[in-house]
């Protein structure tokens, strides 16, 4: 789970949290999420490959307005041996304890040899499987 606030950086000519921003949200939270597992995937002498998105598909369902404070919460949907599935979903926080559903998204992944222009898949390595084993 991460947290973001928001600002009117963040904000469109309506006034209202740009959908862009939810893009950017899941993706940190996805990385994030693997750093916190395996810090070495990201070191260019320790990464096997890397993932690359497939597709993705946001659903809005409540707007999120400048200062509002953010929550993006990662669950493992499928898990291949090529690629990954990851379930997302996007709330405010809604008083103290309480959350409003923003939004939730789908993304594929697939596993790619780093450096080759061809962007075949390859097999995930046991390092980063074993990221989901706890």
């Amino acid at each position: 789970m991460e947290r973001y606030k928001t600002s009117l950086e963040n904000s469109n000519l309506i006034g209202n949290i740009y959908f862009s921003n939810y893009s950017k949200w899941i993706s940190e939270a996805r990385q994030l999420f693997f750093y916190s597992k395996k810090p070495a995937f990201f070191s260019k002498f320790e990464s096997d490959g890397e993932f690359v998105t497939l597709s993705c598909k946001i659903s809005h369902q409540q707007e999120a307005m400048p200062f509002d404070q953010i929550v993006v919460k990662v669950y493992l949907k499928a898990l291949f041996r090529h690629g990954i599935i990851f379930y997302y979903e996007i709330f405010k926080k809604a008083g103290k304890s309480s959350l409003l559903k923003l939004a939730y998204a789908t993304e594929s992944l697939a596993f790619i040899k780093t450096g080759d222009c061809s962007l075949k898949p390859k097999v995930i390595p046991q390092k980063i499987l074993d990221c989901f084993k706890e």
